[in-house]
């Protein structure tokens, strides 16, 4: 998905180094409006079709900002770093245990450790 979006940014002139590094706050302040722009359509959405629609948008959205940050070249380690750590949580099951209010949330247990990406950031 990402080697797509990277060919669609190419296409249209948006090439980027392949190093890390922030955006113009211009930039930055136009891809947070289009997520969010996203977000929203997918909570109106009235059909799945509509739903994954939103869906699809907001992954090329996502995906075009890691490109754009020039994040594209460590952003599968930087994944699979947070997944290891997600696959250490556990299941709330209560709203209350829940810092969002949802007894299927994932919470940090005791001794829980934030995945290390400052390595792929220098």
């Amino acid at each position: 998905m990402l080697g797509k979006v990277i060919d669609m940014h190419n296409k249209f002139g948006l090439q980027q180094e392949s190093k890390p590094q922030p955006l113009s706050e211009a930039e930055k302040t136009f891809r947070i409006v289009a997520l969010r722009e996203e977000v929203t359509e997918y909570e109106e959405a009235v059909t799945l079709e509509d739903e994954l629609d939103a869906l699809v948008d907001l992954q090329v959205f996502l995906l075009g900002t890691v490109h754009r940050h020039g994040m594209h070249e460590v952003f599968q380690e930087a994944f699979n770093r947070v997944m290891q750590a997600n696959l250490q949580k556990e299941v709330a099951n209560s709203a209350e245990a829940s810092k969002r209010g949802f007894a299927r949330d994932l919470i940090k247990p005791a001794g829980w450790t934030a995945p290390c990406l400052k390595d792929l950031v220098k």
